[in-house]
C-alpha cells in the first residue's frame, strides 16, 4: 500500500494509495514491510515528533520516502535520514516536481547511494511550493487538452491526463513544442495541483452561551472527516481542561499559520469580521431578546444571512423559536451529559452519535467549503528547457 502524508490530495493520481492528512493519522497507522510511506515536511512540520514518526514507521518495516523544503536540505540531516534507513529523500525550493516522486517510489536507493551525513538540527520550514505535473501534449489537440483541464478541475479524468515523459529514443523528457513524434508538434505543459486555504469559521456569542462547547463539538466532527481543526481560543482555559494531551495541542491562542484545514475562532470580536472569513456561527441562548441583539450586530457586521449559521443552545427542537431567524440555524437540547463528556475529556459528539448528528449539517458545509476551495488547479505552458 502506497501511503501519500502530503497537504496536497494526490489520490486520483496514485490510485489505490490512502491519503494521511496530518500526523496524528500517519502516528495511528499500522505498517507493514509491504508498504511505502512518502512523508513530507509540511504534514509534520515539527522536527522532533517527524524524526520519531520516522523511526517508528522505519522500525515497521515499511520504506520511506522524505519530501521537504530546500532550507532543510543539509549534509547533517541527510546523514541523520539515513541513520534511520530512509535513503529515498528529495528537497524542493520553488515547486514540488511529481516526476522526481515517481522516481523515488519506482526506483528505491540502496546504502551505496548515499553518503554519510552530520546529525542535523531544525531549520525553518517555507511555505508548501506549488504541486506540479508536467506532461507533454499534442498541440494539434488542443481544444481536447483544453477540456480534459476543465474536467481536472473537479479531479475528473486525471489519470488520462497527466503521464509522465518517456526516455525512450524519440521522446526526451526535455522536448519541446518544436520536437515532433510521428508528425505531430509535441508541446509540454504544467499542472499546478491545488493548495486550498483553511476554512476560517468565526462564533460570535455572548459569554457564557456555549460558544467553547460547540466549537470543540464541531471540531471533533471536522477531525473525524480529515479535517484536522484548531479552536482558537481567548484563554486557553476551560477548553484545555476538558481535553487530554492529544486533542489540548489544538487549542491555540493565535490563529496557526501551517498544519490546520479548519480554524474555529471563539475570540471576543474587536471590530470588524474579517474579509477572510468563511462562515459566522451565531451561539445563543432561546431568548428573544438575546437573539435579535445578536441578529442586530451581524446586521451591523454587513454579513449576509448564506453567511451565518445559527445555534440556538438549551432549546427543546420540538418547541417554536421565539423570533424567526433569517438563514440556517440547528437547535441543541438542554443536555446533562456534556458535564459528564467534559469530565471525561471526550467531546460529547465523540460519545454519542445522536449528538454528532444535530452538528453535521454545519459540518457538512464547512466540508463542503473545504471541497470547493480543493477544486481547481492551474494548467500553463511552460519551456521545457526549465524542466
Amino acid at each position: 500500500m502506497l501511503y501519500l502524508a502530503f497537504p496536497t490530495d494526490l489520490r486520483d493520481r496514485y490510485q489505490n494509495s490512502q491519503w494521511l492528512v496530518y500526523g496524528k493519522m500517519v502516528s495511528e497507522t499500522r505498517f507493514t514491510p509491504e508498504d511505502i510511506l512518502v512523508l513530507s515536511e509540511w504534514t509534520i512540520p515539527e522536527r522532533m515528533e517527524m524524526v520519531q514518526t520516522l523511526y517508528r514507521v522505519r522500525e515497521q518495516g515499511a520504506r520511506v520516502i522524505f519530501i521537504g523544503p530546500s532550507q532543510s536540505d543539509t549534509d547533517d540531516f541527510r546523514r541523520q535520514l539515513c541513520l534511520m534507513g530512509v535513503f529515498d529523500f528529495a528537497f524542493f525550493g520553488d515547486e514540488i516536481l511529481l516526476g522526481t516522486l515517481d522516481e523515488l517510489i519506482e526506483h528505491p536507493r540502496t546504502p551505496m547511494d548515499v553518503k554519510a551525513y552530520m546529525e542535523q538540527g531544525n531549520d525553518a520550514l517555507t511555505d508548501l511550493p506549488p504541486v506540479v505535473d508536467v506532461y507533454e501534449a499534442d498541440t494539434a489537440s488542443e481544444p481536447e487538452l483544453a477540456d480534459a483541464t476543465d474536467e481536472s478541475r473537479g479531479f475528473g479524468g486525471i489519470g488520462q491526463l497527466f503521464r509522465r515523459h518517456s526516455h525512450e529514443k524519440g521522446h526526451p523528457s526535455g522536448a519541446t513544442a518544436e520536437d515532433g513524434h510521428n508528425g505531430t508538434n509535441i508541446g509540454v505543459r504544467k499542472f499546478v495541483w491545488p493548495n486550498p486555504k483553511a476554512v476560517r469559521v468565526r462564533l460570535l456569542g455572548e459569554p457564557g452561551c456555549g460558544k467553547t462547547f460547540v466549537a470543540w463539538n464541531l471540531a471533533a466532527i471536522c477531525n473525524r472527516r480529515e479535517l484536522p481543526t484548531a479552536v482558537v481560543e481567548e484563554n486557553l482555559l476551560p477548553l484545555t481542561d476538558w481535553t487530554d494531551i492529544k486533542t489540548g495541542v489544538h487549542v491555540v491562542q493565535e490563529a496557526p499559520k501551517k498544519g490546520y484545514r479548519v480554524l474555529l475562532d471563539t475570540r471576543p470580536l474587536a471590530e470588524h469580521i474579517s474579509s477572510d472569513t468563511d462562515l459566522v456561527i451565531a451561539v445563543c441562548w432561546a431568548d428573544k431578546t438575546r437573539i435579535e441583539r445578536l441578529a442586530l450586530a451581524l446586521h451591523q457586521q454587513m454579513m449576509s444571512p448564506d453567511q451565518v449559521c445559527w445555534v440556538i443552545n438549551g432549546h427543546d427542537a420540538a418547541l417554536s423559536l421565539p423570533v424567526k431567524l433569517d438563514g440556517d440555524y440547528v437547535v441543541l437540547p438542554n443536555e446533562p451529559r456534556q458535564i459528564a463528556a467534559m469530565r471525561m475529556k471526550r467531546p460529547l459528539a465523540d460519545l454519542d452519535d445522536t449528538f454528532s448528528a444535530l452538528l453535521n449539517p454545519i459540518a457538512d458545509r464547512i466540508s463542503e467549503m473545504f471541497i470547493q476551495n480543493s477544486k481547481g488547479g492551474t494548467a500553463l505552458h511552460v519551456d521545457a528547457v526549465g524542466i
